[in-house]
């Protein structure tokens, strides 16, 4: 999903520029900008047309250079803190979309209020403008009904239900600066090693898992595929269901054996972080049990003891001995780590696969499909529970509390059984 930030150019290409403006992507004026200057301790504040405020340190040969400079410059001038950078982004993307909002008139999808586009339904929080962005060039050009469009949906009602705040920013963040892709149902693939624990043999599971994504990736049905193992050779193999090798025994039906992952004794490991505390099943969900133990929710923190996953090009082989694919629901997602950024901490995530891939390969998303309609059946066996028991509770992390209403939940609920993508 590097497409947000190519997006946000794009509108920018398709902006009319009133005459009297400089067509830049910062949308500054010719107006100079207000500069104030302390000679004494070198202190500034810089003020541009758009009202934005700037505050730093500056040498006197460098602040006749703040009159003219952009915000770009004038961040490297001065050089801004990160918060105040976020900041000014978010306004300058808001302004931006903003010239665009017709698009979603009559839109079965979205409501504008007060210039903030909200999911029909689900107006608790609007969305984040490098998302309206997206939607408004898929609209454009005429494709509501493309699986981009859906998985977007999908992903923006994910992370609209995510109770924390800088949670969101901080996907937003990830997704953004981190080679992200998404699954057809909007759930972050991602990436990381778990630990071998000695309960039998794990190449079973590993080929059966490879095996099984690979198929699904071909658009071709795992039920069409035996699996064999020639003791002699101690080689799995898959044969085509009527061309089973009788040299290999006959271990069973591809998609049945994927099924039953969950329940092999083969399929048990644990992680580098949480050795003993939890057994990580490939196929199953992995999550933090708040029972007894709780969220760390504060921001930029390392991911302590929650649980981390990676981008594509991160090296966690320092974390265990067997790589594993993983999809996370955005709803789940903690904070960015402030001095490692290529690592995100979620309070669950979907053990989708083995990965098979070396560091910066992407696994192939086609073959992921079957899985992440399995993690969102559980998904939304925990918005049922929410609507049973009325208990909104349910989606806090720790002491901070969703925002979100019953409704808003019956809506994501709806998105979901609605837009999943049946295969």
């Amino acid at each position: 999903m590097s497409k947000f930030k190519d997006t946000l150019e794009l509108l920018k290409s398709w902006l009319v520029i009133d005459e009297n403006q400089i067509k830049n992507t910062n949308s500054i004026y010719t107006v100079e900008n207000n500069v104030i200057y302390n000679s004494n301790n070198g202190q500034v504040i810089v003020i541009t047309p758009n009202k934005d405020i700037f505050s730093g340190l500056i040498s006197t040969d460098d602040v006749v250079k703040l009159k003219t400079a952009s915000i770009p410059e004038i961040i490297d001038l001065l050089k801004v803190n990160n918060k105040e950078v976020e900041q000014i982004e978010y306004r300058e993307n808001q302004k931006l979309v903003s010239n665009f909002l017709d698009v979603f008139e009559n839109s079965k999808d979205f409501e504008i209020i007060n210039n903030n586009v909200y999911l029909k339904g689900f107006k608790s929080i609007n969305i984040d403008p490098y998302i309206v962005a997206r939607f408004i060039e898929l609209i454009k050009n005429n494709k509501v009904k493309s699986k981009e469009y859906n998985t977007l949906l999908l992903f923006t009602a994910k992370l609209l239900a995510n109770p924390i705040d800088y949670s969101r920013e901080d996907a937003m963040k990830f997704i953004v600066n981190n080679d992200i892709k998404l699954d057809s149902n909007g759930n972050l693939i991602l990436y990381r090693n778990i630990v071998k624990l000695n309960s039998g043999n794990k190449d079973f599971v590993e080929f059966i898992s490879t095996q099984y994504f690979i198929i699904k990736g071909r658009k071709k049905s795992p039920k069409n595929y035996i699996v064999g193992y020639n003791e002699t050779k101690n080689e799995y193999k898959l044969f085509s269901i009527n061309n089973v090798d009788s040299t290999y025994e006959n271990k069973g039906n591809l998609n049945d054996l994927y099924n039953e992952l969950p329940t092999l004794k083969e399929n048990k490991y644990t992680s580098w972080h949480h050795k003993g505390r939890y057994t990580i099943k490939i196929g199953s969900i992995y999550k933090i049990d708040e029972s007894i133990e709780k969220l760390e929710t504060g921001r930029f923190m390392c991911c302590g003891g929650n649980l981390h996953a990676t981008n594509v090009n991160y090296d966690y082989s320092g974390f265990g001995d067997t790589k594993v694919v993983v999809l996370v629901n955005p709803t789940h997602i903690i904070t960015v780590p402030s001095n490692d950024s290529g690592k995100i901490s979620v309070s669950q995530m979907w053990i989708a696969c083995y990965n098979p891939n070396p560091i910066g390969t992407h696994f192939n998303e086609k073959g992921l499909e079957g899985i992440s309609n399995d993690y969102d059946n559980y998904t939304l066996t925990e918005l049922n529970e929410i609507l049973r028991t009325q208990n909104i509770d349910l989606l806090n992390k720790n002491d901070v509390k969703s925002n979100l209403t019953l409704q808003d939940v019956l809506t994501l609920k709806s998105i979901i059984e609605n837009k999943v993508v049946k295969i």
